[in-house]
């Protein structure tokens, strides 16, 4: 109980995350700024319990495979392609379990810079360097590249992981507004259900595209993703609504901090 109680934001502090190994394509050293948000501050006393017990469904869901973590095919096939063009890759897992996806990732090619967000600890055997995870909410965690204010990753998946998040809406736009330009959001399950959101996406000039199965979302150009419209709706968008909190950017917003990934 008391890791659970933790692990729930009152407030948050900027901290240093020292991210590992990677290189821009002209051969500089490539900086990012995290931004650890408060989106949760505002939660009354019921919707706290709430964010609570979904917390301690997903920091001690045992016994389920997925937490192991993996890659969704359809990533292994872009990773894969995108790291035959030489230049460095940078892939997030968010929830990323116990690290497993950031092994096979790195797998596929020395270019591959793989990262882990996740509200747990990776698994020591899978040997994954404290510089490559960052403990954190999807809600509450931003990555963007340093000096540019743009997203930092070439892909980011979701893997049984987005659907667990307390604020859909909240998780999936800080997911969006990570992604570098013309980076790829893979989630699976597919969120076929929320057709409103879908169409705010687009008009942000966002691609989607989504089967039975995987859905990705494809940053086309710089406009920020902003779901803020999304945040107070309960139901199956979100098992905790946010109220008081209706910008990407706004406030309950930490400090960006930056970091250095170093090869």
């Amino acid at each position: 109980m008391g890791q659970i109680e933790k692990a729930l934001p009152t407030r948050e502090d900027g901290m240093w995350i020292p991210l590992s190994a990677g290189l821009r394509r002209d051969g500089r050293a490539k900086e990012c700024r995290v931004i650890k948000q408060q989106p949760f501050a505002t939660l009354d006393r019921g919707d706290r319990f709430t964010l609570k017990c979904v917390t301690r469904a997903c920091v001690g869901g045992g016994g389920y495979a997925f937490k192991e973590g993996r890659l969704i095919f359809d990533v292994q096939e872009r990773l894969t392609r995108l790291a035959s063009k030489g230049g460095a890759v940078y892939f997030l897992d968010a929830g990323a379990g116990e690290g497993a996806g950031l092994v096979e990732a790195e797998g596929i090619s020395p270019n591959i810079r793989a990262y882990g967000l996740a509200l747990g600890s990776p698994n020591p055997a899978n040997g994954i360097a404290r510089d490559r995870w960052t403990w954190g909410y999807f809600e509450c965690t931003i990555f963007k590249e340093r000096g540019t204010g743009r997203g930092i990753f070439d892909v980011i998946q979701s893997h049984w992981a987005l659907e667990h998040a307390a604020n859909r809406a909240k998780a999936l736009e800080n997911m969006l507004n990570s992604l570098a330009k013309g980076g790829t959001l893979f989630s699976v399950p597919s969120w076929g259900h929320n057709a409103p959101l879908y169409e705010t996406l687009r008009d942000q000039d966002f691609r989607i595209e989504a089967d039975d199965y995987v859905e990705t979302i494809t940053r086309l150009g710089r406009n920020a993703a902003d779901l803020g419209a999304f945040y107070d709706r309960a139901g199956p968008i979100n098992t905790v609504p946010i109220v008081g909190c209706k910008r990407p950017d706004a406030a309950h917003s930490g400090e960006g901090l930056s970091l250095l990934f170093r090869e």
